[in-house]
């Protein structure tokens, strides 16, 4: 069975190496490469076959380029609403058992022994007394005296006078003789300076009065000089007697409390 199975390899291989040279040549035709191809397939040594010259390469042809599809959006898958949770079930617990009360052992308390000291006792604590309250006594109650009286002083604001009044009359000049006449002061002239060559007059005023003009006053009213004196005041204190305190002895137990003798 070996030996058959190698004989087939190689009449298998022969063939496939006839058929590959069974292709058409330039100048020749494929009929006539057939009846050759089967002549070699029996000979030993196989015949040398023209190699044919290599055909032209066709260019590639560029195929199209698909657009991209649009991605259709993801279909929304409704949540399923959560399912209520069921409460956990209580397991009932037993109530515990009566505790046993521990057994209470007598102590055995020692004997008391007093510790003694003497200390006072206060049956009444210190305090005042108050024979008589604080007090103020007026020795002279208060008054207003007066220095000076009330007046009126009268000020003379203007004092008082006399307005002379004057009036024109012929004066003689040699003796001052005056006349309201003018004729009459002609004739004194003549008349009576006639041996001293006559007299001269002119008119003058004489003051023929006067007219009293009072002061000018203003009352000026003063008040009263009152000084006041306050009264005259003397404080007491309050008269207090100090007490002391009341107290006692007594002989007592430091730690229980108890008096000696019972």
């Amino acid at each position: 069975e070996k030996a058959e199975s190698k004989a087939a390899d190689r009449s298998g291989s022969k063939t496939t190496r006839a058929e590959s040279r069974a292709e058409p040549v330039k100048g020749g035709s494929s009929a006539a490469a057939v009846p050759r191809a089967a002549e070699s397939a029996g000979e030993a040594a196989p015949t040398k076959v023209p190699t044919a010259a290599p055909r032209a390469t066709a260019a590639p042809t560029k195929v199209p380029t698909a657009a991209p599809r649009a991605t259709a959006a993801p279909t929304k898958v409704p949540t399923a609403a959560p399912r209520p949770t069921a409460a956990p079930t209580k397991v009932p617990t037993a109530a515990p058992g009566p505790t046993a009360s521990p057994t209470k052992v007598p102590t055995v308390v020692p004997a008391h022994v007093h510790t003694w000291e003497t200390i006072t006792v206060v049956d009444r604590p210190a305090w005042d007394e108050t024979v008589r309250e604080a007090w103020d006594e007026t020795v002279r109650e208060a008054w207003d005296e007066t220095v000076r009286e009330a007046y009126d002083e009268t000020v003379e604001l203007e004092p008082a006078w006399d307005e002379p009044v004057y009036d024109e009359f012929y004066v003689c000049a040699k003796c001052g003789y005056v006349s309201e006449d003018g004729s009459e002061m002609e004739i004194h002239c003549v008349d009576v300076h006639f041996s001293e060559g006559g007299a001269r007059y002119s008119v003058e005023p004489v003051q023929v009065g006067t007219i009293r003009h009072e002061a000018v006053t203003e009352v000026v009213r003063h008040e009263a000089e009152v000084v006041h004196h306050e009264a005259e005041i003397v404080h007491h204190e309050a008269e207090v007697v100090h007490h002391e305190a009341e107290t006692h002895t007594e002989t007592r137990c430091i730690s229980c409390g108890e008096t000696w003798p019972a």
